[in-house]
């Protein structure tokens, strides 16, 4: 069977492709934004992971005083199970989603996917499939806003304007879009559109009952799980065949312990017109599963972490305004 998996926090090791100006599904890839991608990669510190390194302390007395706790983002769960996710994200495109949903399905499978709320609204009988085909609807904010200057500055500072309030009210707005469509709540795991986030406003987006999910990389080994599989223009150095996709996923990790824990990076929606990365999908689950691998969903994979314990005790402790209390099964 496949599943996405438990605890340890990996730091954001890369700043997602996203960050180039072109939205995830517009077409051609213009060559000065491939330098100035490879230029801020060349730059980019290696870090290397610290899987036994604890997160942020959290405040003694914590109860009204989460402003001081801010949360490491979530990027790998533990690579020592064989246990995985792969994630799909929703911007505003449903291109691929039925397919997606269909091959999930077919083999019993459950994942996360992080909507938008111009998704949600723009497509809410696929949203309620989601749903009722029991998979976990996480954040991705409401308008898919940039949140730092990665795309002029390779550095992820907070842009003139994003401030808590624009950021909580991104996340509110989405949740609200959710709860009108399905009268459920989302799940407390937020991404931040084009991979866009720093600490302060991981820890504004904390406050308001949500904790970062990114993708799993390895910049030392030049390896991430992050798929491209948004790129639909064949010249661009960035695209990736369906064969290729299917290939970086299951070489990941080939001299360590593979892709155990991974987050894997995918999209609903596609630019593409032949190529299509979604068919793949149904080979790649079947190759997983013949490896043993567990596909998950993300909050099976970070149960056991502080950050997820943490932004339940958020989550049951505060009703922000257009959020309602969350129910959790207490072990």
């Amino acid at each position: 069977m496949i599943s996405v998996a438990a605890s340890a926090v990996l730091p954001q090791m890369t700043a997602h492709l996203h960050g180039a100006s072109l939205k995830p599904h517009d077409e051609g890839f213009p060559a000065i934004q491939e330098r100035r991608w490879m230029i801020g990669m060349m730059n980019m510190p290696v870090m290397e992971p610290e899987m036994d390194k604890p997160p942020a302390r959290l405040p003694s007395d914590a109860r009204g005083r989460w402003h001081e706790y801010t949360p490491p983002d979530i990027t790998r769960g533990s690579d020592q199970r064989k246990r995985l996710t792969i994630t799909f994200d929703g911007g505003s495109d449903d291109g691929d989603a039925e397919a997606i949903l269909d091959a999930l399905s077919t083999r019993g499978l459950t994942t996360t996917i992080f909507l938008t709320g111009a998704f949600i609204r723009k497509y809410p009988a696929l949203v309620r499939r989601m749903l009722l085909d029991g998979h976990e609807i996480g954040n991705h904010t409401m308008n898919h806003p940039h949140l730092t200057d990665f795309e002029r500055t390779f550095r992820h500072n907070t842009l003139s304007g994003v401030d808590k309030a624009s950021v909580q009210r991104e996340l509110i707005g989405a949740a609200e879009a959710f709860k009108a469509i399905t009268g459920e709540e989302m799940s407390p795991l937020w991404r931040a559109p084009y991979g866009e986030v720093n600490d302060e406003i991981r820890r504004w987006a904390f406050e308001a009952g949500y904790i970062h999910i990114g993708w799993t990389s390895n910049n030392k080994k030049r390896e991430s799980l992050d798929t491209l599989d948004w790129v639909s223009d064949m010249k661009s150095r960035f695209y990736r065949s369906p064969y290729e996709i299917k290939k970086r996923i299951l070489d990941f990790g080939k001299d360590g312990n593979g892709i155990n824990g991974g987050i894997v990076l995918m999209h609903l929606g596609t630019g593409r017109r032949s190529g299509r990365a979604a068919s793949i999908l149904p080979d790649l689950l079947d190759a997983l599963e013949r490896r043993g691998y567990e596909l998950v969903k993300v909050s099976d994979l970070v149960e056991a972490t502080p950050q997820f314990q943490a932004v339940k005790s958020v989550r049951k402790e505060r009703v922000l305004e257009g959020m309602v209390r969350i129910k959790y099964r207490e072990p």
